[in-house]
């Protein structure tokens, strides 16, 4: 079907493609789904909250897309703007600041595990989506659970040297010069696992894995890029088993973090933009010193966005890219690349920061149902559940004869230490005769991991205008 479907590229939609999910290699299947159709996404929402959604639904598939890339500018434009405003307040301690992805490396030294933390340089958010479908298929123990995925920022411009010192020492980047990694780190497996073997609680180990960059920089296309990327990532995800599974003892707490000092644009890119004078060019970023700073503390131009060091927290002040090309290089030479960083896109400046809890054993919440309705007129059920896990929860799927009344059930994530209320309208509550039958079941599960399942408390009541107990012919 799929080498039909490749000759026949107008039979190809969503429905088709997913009957393929599972049963082609991840590279294979890659290809097909970049040639879906895509719309173009709406423009980038204002809220960092909402850029998870909008990049995984909308932006990343017209990205990856072959469509007209030239009517991504005027979003690209608005996100660059958007994203730099949150930056300089998560920076400042303003309303984002658990965003950036330092202040989540100083976190770990209080979260009870042993963390491995992965930096894979360069590591798009769909490479991610990748190493996770690599992980899924080769722990076929499933002694890893999925605690989820989210988007952090990096540490501004997007080069490998000025971002990944401030991930590693869990500081602001004004500062991470003078800091000390926060744990072991080395680009060698073997002393990571040493590291690993002798570790304790709260304590991090930082994987430095280079060759998520590196393939990008050595391929001659994009499709070998793609290729190799997905080789590279099955390798990775063995490794990445292989250290959390059998280096760490098992007595010890063990988590997984998978992230990166930067993303990388998704395109091919030609290297014809001159930096400002005076700037000196790395990939699409450059830095130098910039006069005339508006209290803004920076200028949108037709290709890049001019930084200043104060409002941005920089070494230097910076220029950065928003449009798809990168800066010539410090000789003034033109070129090609494939997949380059330091700009501003999305895919740059939104990274991936993945959790996996080892051997995670959670306790089953507790669920009831609880309503009072009128019979065969509208009402409402309320589902109540207690989480005493110091992770969220997910209430998959639900059986049983109450799941008919539940209609279009969508999966209902439980907070960590913490009660959860879900209310459902019913368009004509259960006869009393009824109730005794409607019992309910429910699978749970942490992440990605095997769901466990329990039964709910029912308590429901009906009342009725009249509810006949005896035969009519009694009284005569």
């Amino acid at each position: 079907m799929a080498d039909w479907l490749g000759e026949h590229p107008g039979q190809l939609d969503k429905a088709a493609l997913r009957t393929l999910r599972g049963h082609l290699p991840p590279e294979r299947y890659q290809v097909l789904e970049r040639r879906l159709p895509a719309p173009l996404p709406s423009l980038p929402p204002k809220e960092p909250a909402d850029w998870n959604k909008w990049m995984l639904g909308e932006y990343l598939p017209y990205r990856q897309a072959a469509a007209d890339q030239s009517e991504l500018m005027p979003h690209l434009k608005l996100f660059a703007e958007q994203f730099l405003k949150a930056y300089a307040r998560a920076l400042n301690g303003g309303a984002h600041a658990n965003w950036p992805v330092w202040q989540r490396t100083a976190a770990l030294k209080q979260s009870g595990y042993l963390t491995l933390l992965v930096i894979c340089d360069g590591l798009s958010i769909p490479d991610l989506l990748t190493l996770q479908g690599h992980l899924g298929r080769q722990d076929t123990a499933q002694r890893l659970s999925d605690l989820g995925s989210e988007i952090a920022f990096p540490a501004l411009p997007t080069i490998t040297h000025q971002a990944k010192p401030a991930l590693v020492c869990g500081v602001a980047p004004t500062l991470s010069a003078q800091g000390k990694p926060l744990g072991e780190l080395s680009t060698k497996t073997e002393k990571v696992r040493r590291a690993l073997q002798t570790g304790q609680a709260n304590e991090i180990v930082f994987w430095n894995y280079i060759g998520t960059d590196k393939l990008y920089h050595d391929a001659e296309t994009l499709e070998q890029a793609r290729s190799k990327a997905d080789h590279e990532l099955d390798y990775l995800a063995g490794q990445l088993l292989t250290l959390m599974l059998e280096a760490i003892p098992r007595e010890v707490p063990a988590q997984l973090v998978i992230t990166t000092d930067h993303g990388r644009l998704l395109r091919e890119s030609d290297r014809s933009v001159t930096p400002p004078p005076g700037f000196i060019p790395e990939g699409r970023s450059a830095m130098g010193n910039w006069t005339g700073v508006p209290a803004e503390g920076y200028a949108v131009e037709d290709q890049y966005v001019m930084l200043g060091r104060s409002r941005f927290g920089l070494s230097q002040d910076c220029a950065m890219l928003w449009t798809d090309e990168t800066f010539r290089n410090a000789a003034g030479a033109s070129g090609h690349e494939i997949c380059p960083h330091g700009g501003l896109s999305p895919e740059e400046v939104l990274i991936p920061w993945s959790v996996y809890a080892r051997d995670l054993a959670f306790r089953l919440p507790t669920l009831e149902v609880v309503g009072r309705g009128e019979a065969e007129q509208p009402g409402t059920l309320i589902l109540r559940a207690i989480n005493p896990n110091g992770v969220p929860l997910i209430v998959d799927t639900v059986s049983g004869p109450l799941s008919a009344l539940l209609h279009e059930w969508k999966a209902w994530t439980l907070p960590a230490h913490d009660t959860a209320e879900l209310q459902i309208p019913l368009a004509s509550w259960p006869k009393a005769a009824a109730l005794p039958t409607l019992t309910l079941r429910a699978a749970v599960r942490a992440g990605q991991g095997t769901p466990q399942e329990l039964s709910a408390e029912v308590d429901l009541e009906t009342q009725e205008l009249q509810t006949s107990t005896s035969s009519i012919l009694d009284d005569l």
